[in-house]
């Protein structure tokens, strides 16, 4: 037998906070993915309905999704209020810094990785303070 799904209550109540039907989820999805570079045209209220149904979106979906209810709500919506429970950055986009004991070593390496996101920050639907 398959895994079951769980709804997923804690999209359902953005949305209904934002004021948003499906449809208008969607287009708002579009709208911020548009934006940022990318063309979702296949994204329908069908989509939000499944993400609603426990289906977690692909890609950078989970991401443009939080930036279009953070737009809507006027404060940052994360991963977990959308009950995705995803790291807040895109996994191709996380730097690889390990954490040593020596603070200088640490500093170091927590510059490079700022340094390596600084494309990541020109084309993110976040901004600087909200990575920050």
């Amino acid at each position: 037998m398959g895994a079951t799904r769980q709804r997923n209550e804690r999209l359902l109540s953005i949305i209904h906070a934002c004021g948003w039907s499906y449809g208008a989820c969607a287009r708002a999805v579009r709208t911020v993915a548009k934006e940022n570079g990318r063309d979702l045209p296949a994204l329908q209220r069908s989509h939000v309905a499944h993400w609603i149904a426990g289906v977690h979106p692909s890609g950078l979906t989970p991401y443009l999704l939080a930036e279009a209810a953070s737009r809507r709500l006027g404060w940052q919506v994360t991963q977990d209020d959308l009950g995705f429970h995803l790291d807040p950055r895109p996994p191709a986009q996380t730097p690889d810094v390990q954490w040593r004991r020596d603070p200088v070593t640490d500093v170091v390496a927590v510059g490079r990785a700022d340094l390596e996101r600084r494309e990541f920050a020109k084309t993110t639907l976040y901004s600087l303070a909200a990575l920050a």
